[in-house]
């Protein structure tokens, strides 16, 4: 995972990426969204092909999958503007962790 970290420079800032094992930014934002956004992907039981939407915690963003139609949890939106609007901090958005 690359962490993008943005360091205060005299008047302005920069963007430096540090390629670590760890991931502080959506560590962060996590811990403000609601409870939902943080559930795993759950494809269901059923086989359906749904394409739905989930944010997943670990990238920070709202991804796409195939949802199976039943056996699902709340972390689903039938919209990637759902998702965002949910629990994704702004739409596009790349996490950034600000030191």
């Amino acid at each position: 995972m690359i962490v993008r970290v943005l360091c205060s420079q005299g008047n302005g800032s920069s963007t430096h990426t540090h390629p670590h094992n760890w991931a502080i930014a959506p560590l962060i934002a996590a811990a403000s969204k609601p409870a939902f956004c943080l559930e795993p992907k759950v494809t269901g039981g059923c086989n359906a092909l749904v394409t739905r939407y989930f944010y997943n915690a670990q990238t920070g963003l709202c991804e796409q999958f195939v949802y199976g139609g039943c056996e699902g949890n709340a972390n689903n939106f039938e919209k990637l503007e759902d998702c965002m609007k949910s629990c994704s901090q702004e739409a596009g958005s790349t996490p950034d962790a600000s030191l």
